[in-house]
């Protein structure tokens, strides 16, 4: 995929483009500024080290990753991580908070999910907070449905095919 325009609604110009190579310092740069630390599932890690093998291990994991930049800076990641023996990947997407509610994760998610279907994978699946309403209302209006049991985390599930 090449890189795509998009504009947030609150009508600044932001590109949604696949990871390429010479932006893992923006990426780590990224969550450096990215609060809060630890919040969701203790993401992403609040130790600098900690939180750059974090990305690193990210990035040799899912080959299917977005990034939003707005000018050069990275402000939104997407990753679809595979889950061995499975058609499944989990999903893992985050947004800088001077850039939330501008419908930028929302359009990563549809990127990603679009790419891991061509990929032939089945599903997306990811866990979220139950009191992460902005989060849960997102990925609904994605199409993920909640499974499992009613918890203080949820498992949800996109069906790709």
């Amino acid at each position: 995929m090449e890189a795509r325009p998009f504009r947030t609604k609150l009508g600044k110009e932001v590109t949604i483009c696949p990871f390429f190579q010479g932006a893992l310092e923006g990426l780590v740069a990224f969550y450096d500024q990215l609060e809060p630390k630890e919040a969701y599932q203790g993401l992403p890690p609040r130790l600098e080290e900690t939180r750059r093998q974090w990305v690193e291990r990210l990035l040799r994991e899912g080959d299917i990753t977005f990034l939003a930049l707005y000018e050069t800076r990275v402000i939104g990641h997407t990753s679809a991580i595979p889950i061995p023996s499975t058609l499944m990947a989990e999903l893992l997407v985050f947004v800088h908070q001077d850039f939330r509610n501008q419908g930028i994760g929302t359009e990563l998610i549809h990127l990603v999910a679009e790419a891991a279907s061509t990929r032939g994978l089945e599903c997306l699946w990811l866990t979220v907070s139950t009191s992460n309403s902005i989060a849960v209302h997102v990925y609904r209006k994605c199409g993920f449905c909640f499974i499992g049991p009613m918890d203080s985390e949820r498992e949800m599930i996109l069906r790709l095919c």
